[in-house]
């Protein structure tokens, strides 16, 4: 069905002159709808879709708290052959069971850069609270700055992000709340690289500790034990309190390194040691350059 509307087009929108009128429009979406959607119309080329974004756009859904307006609108592909974006937001309606509104843009000629593409900062807020959003930030840049110095530019940092989003996803959900001293960027820079390399549910394990200081149930825990103490404790043979700015960081970065690697082999050790600054254990598969 199709509704006749007048729109008033104005000539000029922030002193700029109006070139084209490509509207917007909101379109309700039911969980059957959108489960349809996704069947028809979802294009296999876009990126893959992180359950971890999905649930917390689901839980959003659920909770009341989804905005409609704060979120850019998915483009459909000229001809309706597919979505260009909105993947998450289609796939979290399905999880949710909830009705939501969603805006839309029809006969976009091509992809025009949203979704993973907008600012990092834009991005991590729709999908993070403000003190979480924060912490990833840092933790991603700590990933890079342990080698040294980055002129980071927000070209940088979104490359980062994109190319480590699923790392950074699983260290967040790890350490899911701020723990003074524990979740701070340098512990989390080195869980996030060794990601790529360690065992997924021994890595939770260690988090645990750490979060917790609890060694119930935990196979071999004396790594991430001696670490926790460590941090929350910061005792004199630790030595790291006695390091200031990027060294500091450093050393706790290596030390965290270095305990993650004794617990992922099931290693009993007496104390955390730091021979070396650099890192080397867990190299990123990728640079931001």
């Amino acid at each position: 069905m199709k509704r006749s509307v007048t729109i008033d087009i104005p000539d000029e929108i922030l002193g700029c002159r109006v070139t084209d009128v490509n509207p917007v429009f909101t379109i309700h979406i039911t969980p059957a709808d959108a489960q349809r959607i996704k069947d028809q119309f979802f294009n296999e080329k876009n990126r893959h879709i992180s359950k971890d974004v999905v649930i917390r756009y689901a839980q959003a859904m659920k909770d009341g708290d989804w905005k409609t307006n704060t979120n850019e609108p998915i483009g459909i592909l000229k001809g309706g052959a597919a979505i260009l974006d909105g993947h998450h937001r289609i796939a979290a309606i399905i999880a949710s069971g909830r009705d939501i509104d969603l805006r839309v843009i029809p006969e976009v000629e091509q992809h025009f850069g949203t979704g993973l593409k907008r600012t990092l900062t834009h991005l991590l807020k729709m999908i993070y609270d403000r003190d979480t959003s924060d912490r990833a930030i840092a933790a991603l840049r700590a990933c890079y700055e342990v080698e040294g110095k980055i002129n980071w530019t927000e070209g940088r940092i979104q490359k980062a992000f994109i190319e480590h989003a699923e790392a950074l996803a699983f260290t967040l959900s790890c350490f899911h709340k701020k723990r003074k001293n524990v979740s701070q960027a340098a512990v989390m820079a080195a869980f996030l690289r060794a990601y790529y390399r360690e065992d997924h549910d021994r890595l939770k394990e260690f988090a645990h500790v750490l979060m917790t200081g609890e060694t119930q149930n935990i196979e071999a825990p004396d790594a991430a034990n001696k670490l926790y103490r460590q941090l929350t404790e910061g005792l004199p043979s630790a030595g790291t309190y006695l390091l200031q700015g990027a060294n500091r960081k450093r050393d706790i970065y290596r030390r965290t390194e270095v305990a993650i690697y004794n617990f992922c082999r099931f290693n009993n050790v007496k104390s955390i040691r730091v021979i070396s600054q650099e890192a080397r254990l867990y190299p990123l598969p990728t640079s931001p350059s």
